[in-house]
């Protein structure tokens, strides 16, 4: 019995127009047979078949099996091939059978019409798809007809499903129906019906956020009419109730806007057509139109990618008010800025007048302070000349030796305050020019060591230098006038002590530090000993008639310099000052000349020349060299020195000459001129009221000496010394 199923299993494998009524026609003539050919020995009044004879050399049993299975495949091909298979057996049959050969097979099978509303009413619904169905045939449509539907009917049923999934859906349905396609039908209802929810959800979404959006919005179609919108577009035209709706022509809104007044001025007809062109034309545009209301509309349209055009309405008439009031605030603004930048300009031109003014003021009083510096330092230095020589002659009357030393210590006190009014006047007045330079240190110390050195005898001061072979980097004129204030108010505080000059390794820097066995200074006067004019009321009987200056200069050049200046004190042991100066790496120190100190015996013989053009200082100088056992030439001027060099047949050892000489010539000159006569390198020693950064430097570059009057008698034996 089972070997029946054999021809209908092949067939729906291998044949492409086996079908379900084919099969159950095969199947039961197979039976038939099989049961029949059982039955026959007990029905003996029936008479033999006749196809029993055409195989009667056949076993019995192989027999009713051929047999049978002859029937039923007879039968199956007859019965495929006389009844048409159904939607779901074609659809069913590509699953086991070749795709497009099944496709070619099925390709322009018939499909009844009750297939055809079957298939309708599971989109449109039963009723909509009858009442359709009813309208095509103009007739009252059989519902269980299974008429074969013509070509009409079939394009009919797609137009119908597209206007519910669309065309392309609708389509796509309609060729897995007549093609017999893999996708079972059930499965491709249930998935258009999942994408048409899920496109109605998005719909609905896409309206909700169009109608939420603060901006109006529509869209028009490729043939320019109105298809969708939103209440906020409504609502910032004003559109009656009932005006707005879908497939309305644009140019209907732009006509009813443009009688309103909201195109602007000009015709009406005008206005639509230019819009309209632009429509036509897809081009994106943005303008904005203030309406008779007051109200600011921002229009902003784009072009679609399909035709139509999306439009955006905005409200932006609180920004232009805005706007407006930022461009007057900002006018008002630059009104008051271009006045206060008037006023500015006219405070400007004035501080600058002002500031032009008390610079010649001070440039005034510096120059006042240096010429009146130099006509008062002219006698004063005269004046010291001759006390010092008073003092070096041996009187029997001791009261006149103290005379001539109170006298002495006076004009040198009168001199310092002299000199150091000067500086404070050039600091004050920013008239100090910093020239920084590489130099060693050694450089700096020597000349202390050889002018303090000097000095010592006279204050009782046991003084001592230690050598220092490190480079610095600073401005060594200023730097001398800082240590040299140090060791000035050493002397003139630890007398009868010591004072140490020396130096200390700091990194990359170096510490000059002046220890003495002062009286010292207590920590509520630290501050103080650093202003004008303050002194500690203990000093030396030495030097009494101190003014208090040269500390507070050399505070005032170690801010100009920027350097650090230390004060370590303790009452009744002594004070140590410093200052902290930069260090040069990788220099090589030239050799420094040992320092001789010598007296006045080795003087004896030294020819002088002293060139002045004051009397009384030439007179001064005669009686101090000679003190010193030196032979001295006197001369007022360049010309009168040569004719006492050529009356004296010989050259001087060292000349000494003032800066400033009659008509307008300088010693400086003097000293050259006698150098490059004679061709040969006189030692010579500048001697000037002048402190000017630049004539040291042409000084020192010249290769003399420089020294600032008033002249100190130790000092200047000590340099004359130094150069022969």
């Amino acid at each position: 019995v089972f070997v029946q199923i054999l021809p209908s299993l092949i067939g729906a494998i291998y044949w492409k127009h086996g079908n379900k009524k084919g099969v159950y026609l095969g199947l039961f003539s197979g039976l038939f047979i099989w049961f029949y050919s059982l039955g026959r020995p007990v029905i003996s009044d029936l008479k033999t078949f006749s196809l029993m004879e055409w195989i009667g050399d056949i076993e019995p049993s192989y027999n009713l099996v051929l047999a049978s299975l002859i029937v039923n495949l007879l039968f199956y091909i007859w019965g495929s091939l006389l009844f048409r298979p159904s939607v779901r057996e074609r659809l069913q049959a590509g699953i086991f059978v070749d795709r497009l050969a099944h496709e070619k097979a099925v390709k322009g099978a018939a499909i009844s019409q009750q297939e055809l509303l079957m298939l309708a009413s599971r989109f449109v619904g039963h009723d909509k798809a009858l009442t359709s169905f009813n309208q095509f045939t103009g007739n009252a449509f059989n519902r269980h007809t299974n008429k074969p539907a013509s070509r009409q009917f079939i394009d009919h049923t797609e137009l119908l499903l597209s206007s519910v999934i669309g065309t392309s859906s609708a389509s796509l349905v309609m060729h897995s129906v007549l093609e017999g396609r893999d996708m079972p039908l059930d499965d491709l209802v249930d998935l258009i019906d999942e994408a048409s929810s899920k496109i109605l959800t998005s719909q609905q979404l896409m309206q909700s956020a169009i109608e939420h959006a603060s901006e109006g919005m529509s869209v028009i179609d490729q043939n320019h009419n109105l298809m969708a919108w939103n209440q906020r577009y409504a609502d910032l035209f004003n559109y009656p109730p009932g005006f707005l709706i879908v497939g309305k022509p644009i140019s209907e809104l732009i006509r009813y806007n443009a009688q309103r007044g909201f195109c602007g001025e000009g015709d009406i007809e005008d206005h639509v057509e230019r819009r309209m062109q632009r429509v036509k034309q897809g081009m994106s545009y943005y303008f904005e139109r203030t309406r008779p209301d007051g109200k600011v509309i921002k229009m902003q349209g784009n072009p679609m990618p399909y035709g139509g055009f999306v439009t955006t309405f905005s409200d932006i008439t609180q920004y232009r008010q805005v706007e407006r009031e930022l461009v007057r605030a900002k006018e008002d603004l630059e009104v008051r800025v271009s006045e206060r930048t008037k006023e500015l300009s006219l405070a400007n031109e004035s501080l600058i007048e002002a500031k032009s003014k008390v610079e010649q003021v001070n440039l005034s009083k510096t120059r006042f302070m240096a010429a009146i510096g130099h006509d008062l330092m002219q006698p004063l230095n005269a004046a010291r000349l001759f006390t010092a020589s008073l003092l070096q002659h041996e009187s029997e009357e001791p009261h006149v030796q103290e005379t001539v030393r109170h006298i002495a210590d006076s004009l040198k006190a009168s001199g310092q305050l002299l000199a150091d009014l000067l500086d404070i006047s050039k600091l004050e007045s920013d008239a100090i020019e910093v020239k920084l330079s590489h130099f060693p240190l050694s450089q700096l110390l020597n000349n202390f060591d050889a002018e303090f050195g000097a000095m010592s005898g006279d204050y009782s001061v046991d003084f001592k230098s230690i050598r220092c072979s490190v480079i610095v980097h600073s401005d060594i004129n200023l730097l001398r006038r800082i240590v040299q204030n140090f060791l000035t108010n050493a002397f003139r505080y630890g007398s009868g002590g010591k004072v140490l000059l020396g130096c200390r390794r700091e990194g990359d820097n170096v510490r000059i530090e002046v220890w003495d066995q002062g009286c010292g200074i207590a920590a509520d006067k630290v501050n103080d000993i650093f202003s004008e004019f303050q002194r500690l009321e203990h000093s030396s009987v030495y030097d009494r008639n101190g003014l208090g200056l040269g500390l507070a200069i050399a505070d005032r050049i170690c801010k100009v310099l920027g350097y650090k200046l230390g004060l370590h004190s303790q009452v009744g042991k002594g004070s140590v000052f410093s200052v902290t100066v930069p260090v040069v790496k990788d220099y090589v120190e030239p050799a420094q000349a040992p320092v001789a100190r010598i007296g006045n015996s080795q003087l004896a013989g030294v020819v002088v020349l002293c060139i002045d053009n004051e009397e009384k200082i030439l007179v001064g100088l005669d009686l101090l060299l000679k003190r010193w056992q030196c032979t001295v030439m006197l001369a007022k001027s360049l010309e009168h020195a040569i004719e006492l060099i050529d009356e004296n047949d010989g050259l001087p050892d060292i000349m000494l000459a003032d800066y400033h000489l009659d008509h307008d010539k300088t010693g400086l000159d003097a000293m050259e001129a006698l150098r490059a006569k004679y061709d040969h390198q006189i030692p010579g020693v500048l001697i000037t009221a002048d402190t000017r950064k630049e004539l040291i430097e042409e000084v020192e570059e010249k290769n003399y000496k420089y020294m600032a009057k008033m002249v100190r008698p130790a000092a200047l034996r000590a340099v004359i010394s130094g150069l022969i």
